[in-house]
């Protein structure tokens, strides 16, 4: 019976402790209830507006070209008898898109060298083949930018007598067109009861894009203890060490070429080459660019013309260089803005009009110098080798990917290695080797899917002949590579408004967290505020757990 009684008692307890719990926790719903920040229930709106232009790529694509010439031997030059090496080098010239295409063209120029009849010796042969690439494309419009590179995909010969030969180059050719696109975003919208979310916005905007031209003239001596020209073969240009600074509105371009001349030396006969370096300094104006900027400034030789000329003495000693380099320069304006990305108001009904909008976002930007060590060892059935006349490296990227924080970039360097052998029918030969590389970079900001837009020039060279017959390569890569976020961006164009249906739905909605919900999303939902719901469920953080229960207070 005690016992009994005193469950009967602690019971009592009990239920009059919860009692009170619930009515201190009701009037403390009241009072919030009562005391909230009562607003009119006219809403008068006033949507501000920024006008922003951004970058839209319209397209991406590739294509390739060919490019074919006949070459005749000139009459002062002897008959072919076997072809020693075959070179091409494009640059292209122009770049134009209309509605409904658009048009590429450029300039081939080739090189070849060749053993003539009497198997003595080296001649060498030089032309130039223009050509158009017009293609059709159903997004291109007039007035739209265009980015684009090209490079020899593939080279082949056919000796048709010893007098003509038929050349012919595979172009390929990456190209992006690019429109701008204006944007009027609503950045302010004022009204009784009005709630916003603001979203960063950030894109690119094109500000200047143009072709530039550098001359560079010089007479380079030919050293002491090299031989006297007797007849120029080639002359091979590279560009070499460049370093480029952007200050507002200037560039400001350093570096040297790389000069490598093979020639037939007076007396004996014989093939041989001298290197020679012409510094070179230039500022260019480029109006609108800034080292804030997302900055592309690509160099390469357009035109290159080397000849022997007599020196005071009046023999072959100096090279009269007269060359051409193109600038391509694009400069597109980093912009960030906060934009409204939803909205709702407490007091009445919105009726929302937005069009989804897909901009391009840079996520990072990097440039880096990546040294790449490789020993190449010749075949043994290959002409041996005397002296390396010079060496020209080619990198492709065959795949490019970004990880968080990280770029991947990997491919391989086509390596062309010409040499001086000591034999009098391979007299030059051009030995080729493939040099695979990976390259890591530290990127923030780069996030798996992103696209990748990345390019590597070769910025040095060096090589050695060892004493185990490899020949030791080093070459410096200048890496530029950045990534890009595709995002749809929401953009309100007007607001109308209605009034609620008075006198419908509760004041206090027990609500169930579901998987996925944010404050702003119940809120909205409700039609009342976030500040209400965390003060009346005692919230903090943003994280709300799934089945969780709260209470939703009307405003």
């Amino acid at each position: 019976m005690h016992l009994f009684l005193l469950f009967y008692l602690m019971a009592v307890t009990f239920f009059i402790y919860w009692v009170i719990i619930k009515v201190a926790y009701i009037a403390n719903l009241w009072h919030i209830f009562l005391t909230r920040d009562k607003k009119a229930e006219v809403l008068n709106m006033d949507m501000k507006k920024r006008d922003i232009v951004l970058n839209k790529t319209a397209a991406e694509t590739s294509s390739s070209v060919v490019v074919e010439c006949d070459i005749i031997v000139p009459d002062v030059k002897p008959d072919l008898l076997k072809i020693l090496q075959t070179d091409a080098v494009v640059a292209l010239n122009k770049k134009e898109v209309t509605d409904g295409g658009y048009s590429i063209g450029g300039r081939v120029d080739f090189t070849v060298l060749y053993v003539p009849e009497s198997a003595k010796g080296v001649c060498s042969l030089s032309a130039s083949a223009d050509f158009t690439d017009n293609e059709s494309h159903p997004l291109a419009k007039n007035g739209m930018f265009m980015d684009a590179a090209a490079d020899i995909e593939h080279l082949e010969f056919n000796l048709i007598n010893s007098r003509k030969i038929n050349i012919k180059a595979v172009v390929g050719i990456d190209m992006q067109m690019m429109e701008k696109l204006p944007l009027s975003i609503p950045s302010e919208l004022e009204g009784e009861g009005v709630m916003m979310k603001k979203e960063k916005l950030s894109g690119l905007c094109r500000v200047l894009q143009k072709n530039d031209e550098i001359k560079l003239t010089d007479e380079l001596s030919i050293p002491q203890g090299k031989p006297t020209i007797e007849t120029l073969l080639k002359s091979d240009v590279a560009l070499r060490n460049k370093e480029i600074k952007v200050i507002a509105g200037k560039i400001v371009a350093k570096g040297e070429l790389s000069i490598c001349s093979l020639y037939i030396s007076e007396g004996d006969g014989m093939a041989t080459f001298v290197e020679n370096c012409m510094p070179f300094t230039e500022i260019l104006d480029a109006q609108g660019i800034s080292e804030d900027n997302y900055n592309n400034i690509d160099f390469h030789v357009i035109k290159s013309n080397v000849n022997a000329i007599p020196d005071a003495d009046g023999d072959l000693r100096t090279l009269d260089c007269d060359i051409k380099l193109g600038v391509s320069i694009s400069s597109d304006e980093k912009v960030s803005e906060d934009v409204i990305a939803d909205v709702y108001s407490t007091s009445k009904k919105l009726n929302i009009n937005s069009n989804n909008i897909e901009v391009d976002s840079l996520t990072s930007s990097v440039e880096i110098s990546h040294t790449i060590k490789e020993n190449v060892m010749p075949e043994e059935d290959l002409p041996p080798i005397s002296h390396i006349y010079n060496v020209v490296a080619k990198p492709y990227i065959s795949s490019a990917t970004a990880q968080d924080g990280k770029i991947v970039l990997e491919g391989i360097i086509d390596t062309y290695i010409l040499y001086i052998s000591p034999k009098e029918d391979s007299p030059v030969y051009n030995l080729k080797a493939e040099v695979p590389f990976s390259v890591t970079l530290d990127a923030p900001g780069a996030s798996a899917g992103d696209k990748v837009r990345s390019k590597m020039t070769v910025n040095h060279i060096s090589y050695n002949l060892n004493a185990a017959g490899e020949i030791e390569l080093r070459m410096v890569l200048m890496v530029n590579a950045a990534t890009f976020s595709k995002n749809t961006v929401s953009v309100i164009s007007d607001i109308s408004e209605e009034e609620f249906e008075h006198g419908k739905g509760p004041s206090i909605v027990l609500y169930f967290i579901q998987k996925g919900d944010t404050l702003w999303d119940i809120a909205k939902r409700y039609h009342t505020k976030e500040e209400y719901i965390r003060k009346l469920n005692n919230i903090d953080g943003e994280i709300l757990t799934e089945g969780m229960q709260i209470l939703i207070p009307k405003a």
